[in-house]
């Protein structure tokens, strides 16, 4: 491969720290809800003294020359876990319709990055630790912002009752791996430690999208397993294939078609599962907890091309849900694993008809089991109680649907449904025995 080495003393232009992976998945501080200040080394800007692995970096924070690394094998760079595995109840599949379209340059209408579902979602939500899967540098910092900025405070308020914290800000993260300085890690709605906002400045998806942006001139050099945030476990792999690396907001195919003109739209960029580039020490944390092999974590070009999603822009027509096995991998003691069947249960309270209706109040303990099952849809299932209103499913296709769920409330409730008259459904709370 043929690589410049050109050595420039100018901001913009970072050493890539030299460092050396250790074995192992164990995170080096133990997950906690406390934020823990990372060991801080700052990368500064390249001084002239050789000192920087012969490696020239552009203005965007990746290496220069990214058409020289475009066709390189990507190793397994990912060295510890970015999220406690062992608290997992379901995992999100690469090219999925999770979410919203988060396309690269070659595919489009699919979900190009992992949502995880950790045990006690909206109780743990923000409060995840989140650990730097990577030796490598934090160069951008961007608020949360754009189109799906309010979707996950508004998802936390429908299903918790319960106001989004004022004041909480979620941001994204972009780190530069050592051992693969032509991509970024970006991770989504998530709320770094303090000395990390206190040392990166802030740039703009608008300054992004426009080519303006530069990475900070002093980045945060984080290790294998520190703790970098607490938040949603959300991540992306993003390879430049050419360009200047800077990173940017165009990824969904509608947006690139729209705004083609625009310099953030302008590079080629492949979008990377990071299921294919863990260590086998990373991905036997998941085979501890179930019985997987890495392509259980991705749906396959030849299963898409077969099956297309359907966007309307951005969005999924029918998006998926946790319980949707070919959109989330759900991990073995968890959501399918602990389903109970209508074998194990005994019905509290009984309820069926189609269109819109809403239940007489009545009494259920915590734990109890919602179970839905409709003719298609869309259908919404609202539960309300002393504690507020929770949304037990927003199931947006028109297919028929099954679904349960625990549910995490007690006392006197009421469930409201919302459906076209021609939507059928058959709802029952059931105890387990």
């Amino acid at each position: 491969m043929k690589l410049a080495v050109v050595l420039v003393a100018i901001i913009g232009t970072f050493v890539l720290a030299c460092s050396t992976a250790s074995p192992g998945t164990t995170p080096t501080v133990p997950p906690t809800t406390t934020l823990v200040p990372v060991t801080k080394t700052l990368v500064q800007p390249s001084d002239n003294s050789g000192n920087n692995m012969g490696m020239e970096f552009g203005i965007g924070g990746l290496v220069a020359n990214l058409e020289d690394w475009a066709d390189v094998e990507v190793p397994q760079f990912y060295q510890v876990s970015h999220i406690d595995v062992s608290a997992l109840e379901a995992v999100s599949k690469f090219r999925s319709r999770a979410g919203h379209d988060y396309s690269d340059s070659f595919e489009e209408c699919c979900s190009l990055k992992h949502y995880f579902h950790p045990k006690n979602f909206y109780e743990t939500a923000l409060t995840n630790p989140i650990y730097s899967a990577v030796d490598g540098v934090i160069l951008y910092l961007t608020l949360e912002d754009g189109g799906f900025q309010d979707d996950w405070p508004n998802n936390y308020e429908d299903m918790t009752g319960k106001p989004f914290p004022d004041g909480y800000k979620e941001y994204q993260m972009y780190i530069r791996p050592d051992e693969a300085p032509y991509l970024w890690i970006r991770h989504h709605h998530i709320s770094p430690v303090r000395e990390i906002v206190e040392t990166i400045s802030l740039s703009s998806s608008r300054d992004l999208m426009l080519g303006h942006a530069r990475p900070a001139p002093i980045g945060y050099r984080v290790n294998a397993g520190d703790l970098i945030a607490h938040g949603l476990g959300e991540i992306s792999l993003e390879q430049h294939l050419d360009g200047t690396g800077i990173p940017s907001p165009c990824i969904a195919a509608s947006t690139r078609r729209e705004q083609s003109h625009l310099p953030g739209c302008a590079s080629t960029v492949r979008f990377r599962s990071i299921f294919d580039h863990m260590t086998d020490q990373v991905f036997a944390d998941y085979q501890v907890v179930s019985d997987v092999v890495r392509d259980d974590f991705k749906v396959s070009r030849a299963e898409l091309k077969a099956n297309p999603n359907e966007c309307d822009g951005e969005f999924f027509i029918n998006i998926g849900n946790v319980d949707d096995p070919d959109v989330y991998r759900v991990l073995h003691g968890t959501i399918q694993d602990n389903a109970v069947t209508s074998s194990e249960q005994s019905a509290l309270f009984a309820f069926e008809g189609s269109g819109n209706d809403e239940s007489d109040l009545f009494t259920i303990q915590a734990d109890d089991v919602l179970v839905i099952s409709s003719s298609g849809g869309p259908i919404d299932v609202t539960i309300d109680g002393l504690e507020g209103s929770r949304t037990a499913l927003s199931h947006t296709g028109t297919e028929e649907k099954y679904y349960q769920t625990i549910i995490p409330m007690a006392g006197p409730i009421r469930i409201v449904v919302g459906a076209p008259e021609a939507v059928s459904w058959d709802i029952s709370i059931r105890r387990p025995e």
